[in-house]
């Protein structure tokens, strides 16, 4: 059923009212401060660049105002010496990452990050993962974590088989997820290169359970190279894939990054969605979120999906959603499908 121009000018409006109230520090964001553009990270690494950052015993808190005293929370949990459950960290500068390579925050599934970060809206420029198992500035974050409050501009992450640029990998167990909120990503370039297996988001490339509410992807005004890139699996704006687990929930959310995936691998799907590429997940919700990115899916065995919220959804639900991004799904043959690029008001 076709929507009336007025239904189509409503929708807009609203969803820009929710986006941009939602985030107070967008114009700061996008105002033409001097940030770094991620070309000059040495072939050193931050995890060898560190210092001890404040400490508040009374409140269990980590102040956090130089690169090297966030490299060393990195370390710290690398090491494996814990993973910083009912402790809060808290950034009290904008950091600058692009001299070094950067190792993420918990690094597999036994060596996470349990926390509370705060990035008190402060911003990250110059992020740069290369070649890690799960890439983004948190690696593996598990139950319980918090990551709010933080924009990350001009990241370049690069992951084997988990890629986002705020985590690679969230999981849930028994007691519960992470929660992302208040996340403002600008022009990342994230890819997962796994051919056979790979999932990539613009906030996180796997996630199990938890919400992810109010979080934006969007290009650089004056750089349009804000890409989300899966070599052979699925892409997504916000996630790469809704796993199987928990009871995820996506609201608030917007991407306006172009998203591609691709597959050279009879037994790999491609999916690519503006919200998410592909949830395997019957309870997932998604709601009240907005695409205006390119969403682009190629497999060369016919085996291609692709929406403008998400690419493939097995069960659950999709409401209050707008997309406005251009769909393109490159294959011969058969199984290409445009669904769930689902309208938020139609005449009636």
């Amino acid at each position: 059923m076709k929507k009336s121009l007025s239904a189509i000018i409503f929708a807009i409006l609203l969803t820009s009212v929710f986006v941009f109230s939602s985030f107070p520090m967008l114009s700061a964001a996008n105002s033409n401060q001097t940030t770094s553009t991620n070309t000059s990270a040495s072939s050193g690494n931050w995890i060898n660049n560190v210092e001890d950052p404040v400490y508040n015993e009374s409140t269990n808190t980590y102040h956090i105002a130089s690169a090297s005293q966030l490299a060393y929370i990195s370390k710290d949990i690398a090491s494996g010496s814990w993973t910083f459950r009912n402790a809060e960290i808290v950034l009290d500068n904008d950091i600058d990452l692009s001299a070094y390579y950067w190792t993420p925050i918990g690094i597999n599934n036994r060596i996470i990050f349990n926390g509370t970060f705060d990035g008190n809206w402060h911003k990250i420029t110059g992020l740069n993962v290369k070649d890690a198992a799960y890439a983004g500035l948190f690696g593996y974050v598990g139950i319980g974590a918090t990551i709010e409050n933080l924009i990350v501009e001009n990241a370049k992450v690069s992951g084997k088989t988990y890629a986002g640029t705020i985590a690679g990998y969230s999981n849930y167990y028994y007691y519960g997820s992470a929660t992302f909120s208040n996340l403002i990503v600008i022009n990342p370039k994230v890819e997962s290169t796994n051919t056979s297996s790979s999932y990539a988001g613009g906030i996180v490339g796997y996630k199990e359970g938890g919400s992810i509410k109010n979080c934006y992807v969007q290009k650089n005004d004056s750089n349009e190279g804000a890409k989300i890139t899966s070599g052979g699996g699925s892409a997504g704006g916000i996630v790469g894939l809704l796993g199987v687990k928990g009871y995820p929930n996506i609201t608030l959310c917007y991407n306006n990054a172009e998203i591609l995936s691709e597959s050279s691998v009879a037994s790999t799907i491609s999916c690519s969605g503006g919200i998410v590429g592909y949830s395997n997940n019957s309870s997932a919700k998604i709601d009240q979120c907005y695409n205006t990115g390119k969403i682009t899916s190629t497999s060369t065995k016919q085996n291609s999906y692709s929406g403008g919220i998400a690419g493939y959804l097995l069960g659950g639900t999709i409401s209050n959603c707008y997309n406005e991004g251009e769909i393109n799904s490159e294959v011969q043959g058969y199984d290409t499908y445009f669904n769930y690029d689902l309208d938020m008001y139609e005449e009636d």
